[in-house]
């Protein structure tokens, strides 16, 4: 836990040049579908030959970022093992800039074993016993890291931390950090990945919570979540509504419930192709998506860092699947973002979002009529029921999100019960992923959420 001076040579940082992707909107949708679809099995062959043929595995990849990390930490000398990228852990990320980092082991009730992680202080506001809690949830196929990726400047969870608040942030079962069971192998048991979003609400996010209020000695805390990280909180409270009285404030970012709005282009290609996609990963027995390997983030930097000829295609592919919003994502950023990013989850989650997003509703995961019936006791799944969530909550949205259309959030605000804000962040193109790596992240967005923060916990504080 020890802070490391920073050196150009030895940066684990974002890359300080600037290389803005202005390329014209058309260039974008030409061909971009076609684009999608050869990266979804471009990244799928490579995660089938990597992990069986070249043993560069998901497990083999976090092991190796464990030892690089703890090495920079103690030693504070750092040899990158030949053609990988230089991606470390969480604790490492934090400690470079001088913030304390710690890692935690939970075990749910269904046997997974979730290491989360938490930024008890700051340089300027050491731990200390009491603290106000902050959790941060992250969303579909992200990790804890996706929260600090770009330092104190910019971070919501290094700008909390440097406001006194314990700030925890989860990892879900199936991405880079909670790939382990008591019992189950994530690399030869497909049982392991026979999860969506619903068991990750119902086990996970239930025990992370017990166990931070647990381990602070605090009655509740505040609740931060972005994209499925949002999903999972209105699940949680819908089906399980004691826990309303351990999130005392719920703060979602691009929060992700109903599809009933017009759908953007890349929603519309995920609902045309749902039963395709459904088909390839079940017939190529595809249970894990998207894991963290070194095979996939050295694909991902070799292709969208500065100079390569494939760049724009890398851009084009983010601008698809979150907005185009070229003013607030640094082109020379995203090499960088991808060695940590996409860290994993599995097929199936893919496949309700898939449903959800067909239907335009807000229900369980649709397992086929017959197992409906067991599973159910009707033919249909049901739907979550919203008016259980009584907690206080803050929605944040991006007008430009190609995967949140500003309507589905407006719906959402209509059907929970507290709601004490509803905003659309002050940029019209505002995208998915800005939520997280904007370039003006904290003047748009962190600043605010701090603000609405502080002024709802002094209210409720006062009002005891």
């Amino acid at each position: 836990m020890h802070s490391l001076p920073a050196s150009p040579s030895d940066s684990i940082g974002p890359p300080q040049t600037q290389s803005q992707g202005m390329y014209p909107r058309n260039s974008i949708m030409n061909g971009v579908r076609l684009h999608f679809v050869l990266c979804l099995a471009a990244l799928c062959l490579v995660q089938e030959t990597s992990t069986f043929i070249l043993d560069l595995s998901p497990a083999k990849f976090a092991r190796e970022r464990y030892e690089r990390s703890r090495n920079k930490t103690t030693a504070r000398t750092f040899t990158p093992v030949p053609n990988y990228v230089q991606a470390v852990d969480f604790v490492s990320l934090v400690n470079r800039h001088g913030y304390p980092g710690e890692e935690h082991v939970v075990m749910t009730a269904d046997g997974y074993l979730l290491r989360i992680h938490r930024i008890p202080g700051s340089p300027s506001r050491p731990r200390a016993v009491g603290k106000p809690v902050i959790y941060m949830q992250h969303g579909l196929l992200a990790s804890s890291d996706t929260w600090v990726l770009m330092g104190p400047q910019r971070d919501l969870a290094y700008i909390l931390a440097d406001a006194g608040y314990d700030v925890w942030l989860g990892n879900v079962r199936g991405n880079t950090y909670s790939r382990a069971h008591v019992s189950l192998s994530p690399d030869y048991d497909p049982a392991f990945w026979e999860f969506s979003y619903h068991e990750i609400a119902l086990y996970d996010v239930t025990a992370v919570i017990d166990y931070i209020l647990i381990k602070t000695a605090q009655p509740s805390l505040v609740y931060i979540g972005h994209s499925m990280g949002t999903t999972i909180s209105y699940i949680l409270l819908s089906i399980k509504p004691e826990y309303n009285k351990k999130i005392r404030l719920l703060v979602s970012l691009a929060p992700v419930a109903f599809w009933h709005a017009p759908p953007r282009a890349f929603v519309r290609f995920l609902i045309d192709n749902t039963e395709a996609i459904k088909s390839f990963v079940t017939n190529a027995r595809i249970y894990e998506l998207f894991p963290l390997t070194a095979a996939n983030a050295q694909l991902a930097k070799t292709t969208c860092s500065d100079g390569s000829i494939f760049q724009q295609l890398c851009m084009n592919f983010v601008y698809y699947s979150s907005g185009y919003n070229p003013e607030q994502l640094n082109a020379s950023e995203v090499s960088y973002v991808l060695s940590y990013f996409p860290a994993g989850t599995s097929a199936q989650t893919l496949i309700h979002f898939s449903q959800n997003m067909r239907t335009g509703d807000f229900q369980m995961y649709d397992h086929g009529f017959i197992r409906n019936l067991a599973t159910y006791k009707q033919r249909q799944p049901p739907m979550y029921n919203l008016s259980n969530i009584i907690s206080p909550v803050g929605l944040f949205y991006g007008k430009g999100d190609a995967l949140v259309s500003p309507g589905n959030p407006i719906e959402l605000s209509q059907k929970l019960p507290n709601v004490l804000t509803i905003e659309a962040v002050p940029d019209e193109k505002f995208s998915h992923l800005d939520f997280l790596w904007s370039t003006d992240i904290r003047k748009l967005l962190n600043d605010r959420i701090f603000e609405f923060i502080s002024k709802t916990l002094r209210q409720q504080n006062s009002a005891l």
